[in-house]
Parts: structure tokens; sequence; C-alpha cells
């Protein structure tokens, strides 16, 4: 009788473990893949910075047409999948990383990216409303 508790111990204990490293095992993958869209996120504004912040000479803003264009040429790291979309007014770009029941979204913008440049610089008027 004491044989047969410890043998339903024993494997009950077993169980759990497994459960537990199989958790674990999810978890750490997790942390894989919102590393890895935390690298594409970062690697798609620097990209941007990159080909749209150097061209300070032409005033306006850069429209998330080309935002998105950029984005569609520089693929995703391996094994993340990556959706592109227009707003509905197209003034902003959705970057939706993953499948699963909860992806990761961001709004791009160009002014929120910083690649909007006045036409002029201000005057002091001009910024206090006298003209």
């Amino acid at each position: 009788m004491a044989g047969a508790v410890f043998l339903a111990a024993a494997l009950g204990s077993l169980q759990l473990w497994g459960q537990a490293a199989a958790g674990s095992a999810l978890q750490q993958q997790r942390l894989q893949q919102r590393d890895a869209i935390d690298r594409d996120r970062l690697l798609l504004q620097r990209h941007w910075r990159q080909r749209f912040g150097a061209d300070a000479s032409q005033p306006g803003c850069v429209s998330s047409a080309q935002l998105l264009a950029e984005a569609a040429h520089l693929p995703p790291a391996a094994a993340l999948q990556r959706q592109l979309q227009l707003s509905a007014d197209g003034a902003a770009l959705l970057v939706e990383w993953g499948d699963h029941p909860a992806p990761r979204r961001r709004w791009y913008t160009a002014a929120g990216l910083g690649l909007c440049t006045p036409a002029g610089a201000l005057t002091d008027s001009q910024v206090e409303g006298l003209e």
C-alpha cells in the first residue's frame, strides 16, 4: 500500500514538473518573439529616419504611403510576420506583428517619427500670433 501511495505521489510530482517545464518553454518562446518584434520595430524606425530624415532641405512631411513602401522593402526577421496597412484617411501607417490572438500593433506617422520639416523658420511675432 505504501508503495502505491509513493508511486502516485511521484507520478503527480512528475506531471507537475512537466507542466511547469512546458509553461517555462512557452514563456521563453513568447519573450523571444517579443524581442524579435522590438528589434524589427527599431530597425524600421532607424531605416525610415536614415532614408527620409537626411533630406531636411525639402519642407513638408513624408507621406504614410512612402513609409509603407519603404517598410515593404525591408523584410522582417526570420519566423516573424509583419503586416502593413494605411489608415482609412492615409495619414498613418499601421504595423502589426504576429498572427496569434493578440498581435502587437503600432501606428506610425511622419510627424511622430520626426520626419516633418517646417517650410521656414518662424519669427517671434509669428509664434506669438502677432502677424
